[in-house]
């Protein structure tokens, strides 16, 4: 054929073209997706070799395979499919189980499209398919996951809520039946309506978001106002959404420790009231702990009877004050609660003392002891004039008993000497 620039023009066409072909099948034969096409049966007819590694079919065991009752895990679904391409012309991004060799199944998202002869006739279906297993099963485990932080919203025995700009846009039962509105009543309200005054909303603005910038997180005790107009004691902490912008919202925990307020105020009272008793007390007091061998508590009473100051009571080797033995007693079963000792003083004299002794046992062991002290000196002295007055009784009696021995015979004498005398 004679040359001419037709000719050569076509031929540029038509290296072009099988260029272009190449690089096609280049990229299809590449890709890790799989590009296919079937024909209006949905037999294959083409598939790339990415199938290998998708589905586990070499091309060959691929190509004739029925779309429908061989690659699709439910034939439903590939009906839906046809239906989708028959309405629109076209199907994107549609999600399906196929099935792998092995028995196995993958998930597959499909873009396709009817494919057509130079007349317009449809000849078939073509289309690229790409694995979404990882995607699927990540999704199905963000569904777990907000699933169980559902449930976790909804049973959590705390008021959890989240606010934006300050607007309540969640809350859980518990903080309704807290404070005593319906989640309908809250939702889309200010946080202005949880709070007694204009004062408490404004301070906990103010500090959280002071915290929740220089912290990340804050945690702070407040005030609610219950619907019947209680008030309650509240401790909240908050957590933002997104730490870089607090417009995205903030999570919050609310806590009702008006329980514990009141419980720490009797607590408060019930020590200052056992202080007070402690101090004042007409006997010495102090505390050990044995497991460091320490005083660790002494009121005024003991000091006076020791003749230390309470800093230096409280520094002294418990042996100096009780002695060695009693110190080794206070470890022993047998140490009685209630006994007579000596305590040493700081001038080194003796005192004679009763103590009642309580012992703080945990797990079977004693670890600490209350000593409640009572000077008995004059007790002692009374004793011992006692005694000594037994003793005097004694000689008095014995004395009595040698005169008694000693009168008989002589009033015989007597007797016999006053009949001589007259005799005479």
């Amino acid at each position: 054929m004679p040359k001419s620039p037709e000719n050569d023009h076509l031929t540029e066409h038509l290296k072009q073209l099988e260029s272009n072909e190449k690089a096609y099948r280049a990229i299809a034969e590449n890709s890790p997706d799989l590009l296919y096409r079937t024909d209006l049966n949905g037999k294959i007819i083409y598939i790339s070799r990415s199938v290998f590694e998708l589905s586990g079919y070499t091309n060959k065991e691929a190509i004739g395979m029925d779309m429908a009752k061989e690659v699709y895990l439910n034939p439903e679904e590939r009906e839906t499919f046809l239906s989708l391409l028959q309405k629109n012309g076209r199907v994107k991004n549609f999600e399906a189980r196929l099935r792998r060799k092995d028995g196995s199944t993958w998930w597959a998202s499909t873009n396709a499209h009817f494919y057509k002869d130079s007349q317009g006739n449809i000849l078939g279906v073509e289309g690229i398919t790409r694995d979404i297993s990882e995607l699927k099963a990540a999704e199905a485990a963000l569904r777990e996951s907000e699933a169980k932080m559902r449930s976790i919203f909804r049973a959590a025995p705390i008021g959890i809520g989240l606010s934006v700009n300050r607007q309540l846009m969640e809350v859980n039962d518990f903080l309704c039946s807290m404070v005593g509105y319906s989640r309908k009543e809250l939702l889309g309200k200010n946080a202005r309506i949880l709070y007694p005054s204009d004062e408490d909303y404004e301070h906990i603005g103010f500090e959280k978001y002071q915290q929740l910038r220089d912290k990340g997180t804050g945690s702070l005790e407040t005030r609610f106002r219950h619907k019947n107009g209680s008030i309650l004691n509240i401790l909240m902490s908050s957590t933002p959404i997104d730490t870089t912008d607090f417009s995205k919202g903030v999570t919050f925990t609310a806590i009702d420790v008006t329980l514990n307020k009141k419980v720490e105020s009797a607590l408060r009272e019930s020590e200052k009231q056992y202080r007070q008793l402690f101090d004042h007390a007409p006997a010495g007091i102090y505390e050990i702990d044995l497991k460091n061998n320490q005083f660790i508590n002494v009121n005024e009473v003991m000091c006076r009877y020791s003749g230390y100051s309470k800093e230096e009571f409280l520094q002294l080797d418990t042996k100096k004050l009780l002695g060695e033995d009693i110190t080794d007693l206070f470890y022993c079963q047998q140490m009685p609660a209630h006994a007579e000792y000596k305590v040493i003083k700081k001038d080194g004299g003796y005192l004679p003392v009763a103590m009642n002794i309580d012992f703080v046992i945990f797990d079977g062991e004693k670890i600490g002891a209350r000593v409640v002290v009572n000077d008995i000196t004059e007790q002692k002295r009374m004793e011992a004039l006692l005694i000594q007055s037994e003793k005097m009784m004694s000689v008095g009696g014995l004395a009595a008993g040698m005169a008694h021995e000693i009168n008989n015979p002589l009033a015989g004498m007597m007797l016999n000497a006053q009949v001589a005398l007259r005799r005479v």
